[in-house]
Formats: C-alpha cells, sequence, structure tokens
C-alpha cells in the first residue's frame, strides 16, 4: 500500500496544478472573448458549449489511446492534463460571464 504521505502530496500536487493551469488559462481566454470582438466569435462560443456539453464517458477510449501513443499513461502529468481539458471549457465560460 502506498504511504499516506505520497498520496496526500500526490494529491496536493495535481489540486494545485490543475487549478493554476485552469485558473490561469480561462482568465485570459474569458477575457479575451468578453471583450474583444473578432470574427468567428460566436461560433467559437457555441463549438465550446457542444464541447462542454459532450459527455466525458464517450473520451474514455480516444483519452486512453492518445495518452498511451504519447506515453504517459501512469503518471500524474496524464492526470492533469485529462481533467484540464475537460474543465477548460466551463471555466472559460464562468469568466467569460465574470468579465461581461
Amino acid at each position: 500500500f502506498p504511504s499516506v504521505w505520497k498520496a496526500f502530496f500526490n494529491s496536493l500536487l495535481l489540486a494545485v496544478s490543475q487549478t493554476a493551469i485552469i485558473l490561469t488559462v480561462s482568465s485570459l481566454a474569458g477575457y479575451y472573448i468578453s471583450r474583444f470582438a473578432f470574427r468567428g466569435r460566436s461560433a467559437f462560443l457555441q463549438g465550446m458549449l457542444v464541447l462542454h456539453a459532450f459527455p466525458a464517458m464517450t473520451l474514455i477510449i480516444p483519452i486512453f489511446l492518445l495518452m498511451y501513443w504519447v506515453g504517459l499513461l501512469d503518471t500524474l502529468t496524464s492526470v492533469v492534463l485529462v481533467v484540464v481539458a475537460l474543465e477548460l471549457t466551463f471555466a472559460m465560460f464562468v469568466m467569460k460571464g465574470f468579465f461581461d
């Protein structure tokens, strides 16, 4: 069994790194989407809405294959990347609403 402290620090590392990445990327993207008018803005927002509504369970096999091909199976980096990718659209919508 793994040590309790090792599991605690792994969880802490995951939480801090995911929060930092999502907060940084979503605040920059939300500000840009909210404040600047660019061509394709409505299509981009609709695409983000579709991505957010897409069920994560349908992505399990493609995510597994991608992590296998890249060589990131059974690493903390892959967990961070997957969670960031799945949660980023929601965070961008929240930050866009905040800046509006």
